[in-house]
């Protein structure tokens, strides 16, 4: 059995719309929250809390618009204090953060060099002393 609207709907010609819609741009300002401003908006990770769980290391990276790439920067934070003692510095993509004991971090600084496929790091200890 055939179906003869089938074969009329397949022979009618196609037609362009007259109007085309306008083009769409997003609307940018102070006011409008815009997909950039999404984009651009700082994304945490995992927090890390020392071995006595008073302070923690909180990956953060932000896109920067300008040179289309993203900013690594680490926080440090302290928990449970009258006072909330906080600290952002700065990571490049390849740095790495971690506690060696509940006072003192390690950061593991990647040097860009141009013995391929040799790589070398520094290691840095950083002590806290919080008055405590």
């Amino acid at each position: 059995m055939q179906f003869p609207l089938f074969h009329l709907a397949s022979l009618l010609p196609f037609w362009p719309p007259k109007e085309r819609p306008p083009k769409f741009n997003f609307t940018r300002g102070d006011d409008v929250f815009s997909p950039m401003d999404m984009v651009s908006m700082k994304k945490t990770g995992a927090g890390i809390a020392n071995p006595t769980g008073d302070m923690f290391l909180l990956p953060i990276k932000t896109y920067n618009e300008t040179e289309a790439e993203y900013q690594h920067s680490m926080l440090l934070s302290s928990l449970g204090m009258a006072v909330q003692q906080t600290h952002e510095f700065t990571l490049s993509d390849r740095d790495s953060v971690f506690w060696l004991d509940s006072r003192t971090i390690a950061h593991i600084v990647h040097i860009e060099t141009e013995d391929y496929p040799y790589e070398k790091y520094n290691l840095k200890a950083l002590s806290l002393d919080l008055g405590l």
